[in-house]
């Protein structure tokens, strides 16, 4: 419009003024629709940056829930585990009245004489031959690798594997014999 008005396009200031008064009416249009649409734009945005917070809020949530059940759950099954495992050692030092190691322990009389009159005890109530124990060797090392099955059970063939020498001395007369009644 400014160059029609410069080249002498209208013949009138007013045609100018009323040809003009018509596109700024389109324009001052064409910015209300878009501050509208802004405001529907940064509705929106508001809504999903509530969204992202409230995800946020919830994923804290499940993580400190997460860190509950470790301390409420796993925490005292560990120790409970622990203690299984310590105490066979602690009640072994106690029957020998020494301090010592495990492999120590496991040859002690004290402690060779007690796993004898248990294994006496246990093949007098044991009900049948094939359920009664013959001889024991005490391990100082537990299962490990592939001696424990996926399931948790013992892998037979891998103990026979992996220690042939304990099994060959259970025939020996390296082994723990029920207590004489």
């Amino acid at each position: 419009m400014a160059r029609q008005l410069e080249a002498g396009g209208y013949d009138t200031d007013t045609i100018a003024n009323r040809m003009s008064g018509k596109a700024v009416a389109e324009f001052d249009e064409a910015d209300k629709l878009l501050q509208e649409l802004d405001g529907v734009l940064r509705g929106e945005v508001a809504v999903i940056v509530a969204a992202e917070k409230k995800v946020a809020n919830q994923t804290l949530w499940l993580f400190a829930l997460a860190v509950l059940v470790t301390v409420a759950v796993v925490v005292p099954l560990t120790l409970l585990n622990m203690f299984s495992i310590c105490r066979p050692l602690a009640d072994a030092r106690r029957l020998a009245g020494v301090e010592g190691d495990a492999a120590t322990l496991s040859r002690h009389p004290a402690v060779v004489a007690h796993a004898a009159e248990s294994l006496r005890r246990h093949n007098a109530t044991a009900g049948g031959q094939s359920r009664r124990v013959a001889a024991l060797r005490l391990q100082v090392s537990p299962p490990g690798g592939d001696e424990i099955a996926d399931k948790g059970y013992i892998n037979q063939r891998e103990v026979l594997r992996r220690r042939a020498e304990e099994v060959a001395a259970l025939y020996r007369d390296e082994a723990i014999l029920p207590a004489a009644d």
